[in-house]
């Protein structure tokens, strides 16, 4: 956010003054769709509203993370409506709804305030991020159900330690596997990251709630 405010190489850029002076012919060239008087500065949205519920029921345990794309992507976002029709861009035609949907914003902005570099620490943060902390959260839950919650409780009361290490290995596999080819046949038929993002708050919400204390 600091390269941001403070960058030099896009001249247009520079300061918070700078940045939002931009935002206002912006808001009338390419206007924002749902929020007050179709501006980006006025966070007056019922989408937004919606998506943050579904962001925050979703993933409770996630509310001190919550700054980092509040911060981050509010910032990355506003620079991209600037930046969009000007030579800045590194891709003709301006955003796409494929860019959008599958969160490729970020990046973007990225290569444009801080070149390949920024790309990397991007792609390093997002993924590691996702890599590490979600997914072998994901995986190790699911290996910890299938040999304790399953096959000790109703294949194999007497299981040796031996034995539990085996089936949670394959579990920790197999879930893996599972969840390659799940992704991978996802992206092949078009879901997109929003609609992914809107169907887990929508299902999920109706189960996190009343569970909350």
């Amino acid at each position: 956010m600091f390269k941001v405010m403070a960058s030099s190489s896009v001249l247009i850029l520079g300061s918070p003054e700078k940045l939002w002076d931009l935002l206002q012919p912006a808001a009338i060239a390419s206007p924002a769709v749902g929020a007050k008087d179709s501006s980006y500065l006025t966070i007056h949205s019922g989408q937004d509203l919606l998506l943050t519920g579904f962001i925050l029921v979703s993933g409770f345990g996630t509310f001190t993370w919550f700054s980092i794309p509040l911060g981050l992507c509010a910032t990355m976002s506003l620079v991209c409506v600037v930046l969009q029709d000007t030579v800045y861009w590194p891709v003709s035609g301006g955003v796409t709804a494929y860019q959008i949907n599958n969160s490729l914003i970020l990046p973007l902005v990225a290569q444009v305030i801080m070149g390949t570099g920024g790309v990397v620490a991007i792609i390093l943060m997002v993924r590691l991020y996702r890599a590490v902390d979600k997914n072998i959260a994901e995986v190790v839950a699911h290996a910890s159900i299938a040999t304790y919650d399953f096959y000790q409780s109703y294949i194999n009361p007497k299981a040796s330690d031996k034995q539990l290490r085996l089936i949670s290995y394959i579990a920790l596999a197999g879930f893996a596997i599972f969840s390659t080819f799940f992704a991978t046949a996802l992206n092949t038929s078009g879901v997109s990251m929003g609609w992914l993002l809107k169907f887990l708050g929508v299902r999920l919400g109706s189960a996190v709630l009343p569970i909350r204390p």
